[in-house]
């Protein structure tokens, strides 16, 4: 009994997947959503954020996507929606810091890292996660690294429900104000 519930189950999630990968496609390749930019920070990058809102004609906000930087890294998550709740999260992200020992140039050695993580949300609920992260130090290196590094399911969805909460917050986000109000509350 609970193999055929299981093998229900993930016919279920994987018919779900398909539509929002369906959805993705739509937004992704939609030339007519009006795009809206908000920034915060100009005067001190590299330490600015800047959200960009994504509302079809009949102003539904189809897709949200926040940049933030600092000196050590930054990232980059995309939220998309369909009628009004998110289905789907891309985040990427690359960081640096310093360890011990020099490199090859005498210079303070780093080790690089970046990673991206998928989320696939249907009923409020994440139903699939994957990611991959890479650590290198040649920072030369890294995009060819996380191109061939595979993605691995996300055993814990431990930041599933953090990206759900962020994704209602973000799209109350109408302005500077706004997105510097947000930016108060999310940590």
């Amino acid at each position: 009994m609970f193999a055929l519930l299981s093998d229900f189950t993930q016919a279920a999630n994987e018919a779900e997947i398909k539509q929002i990968r369906q959805w993705y496609n739509q937004i992704q390749g939609d030339a007519s959503l009006k795009k809206t930019i908000i920034k915060t920070g100009e005067d001190e990058e590299p330490h600015g954020v800047t959200l960009t809102r994504y509302e079809n004609a009949s102003g539904e906000l189809k897709k949200l996507h926040i940049s933030s930087g600092g000196d050590h890294g930054g990232e980059d998550v995309t939220y998309y929606y369909q009628d009004g709740s998110l289905f789907f999260v891309y985040s990427a992200y690359q960081s640096w810091r310093f360890t011990q020992g020099t490199n090859a140039n005498g210079q303070t050695a780093t080790i690089d890292s970046s990673g991206q993580s998928r989320y696939y949300f249907a009923g409020g609920k994440c139903i699939k996660a994957l990611g991959k992260n890479v650590q290198t130090k040649d920072a030369d290196k890294l995009a060819a690294l996380l191109k061939k590094a595979e993605n691995e399911p996300i055993a814990h969805h431990d930041t599933a429900p953090l990206y759900l909460k962020k994704s209602k917050m973000l799209a109350q986000v109408k302005n500077r104000e706004g997105l510097e109000k947000f930016l108060s509350l999310r940590d």
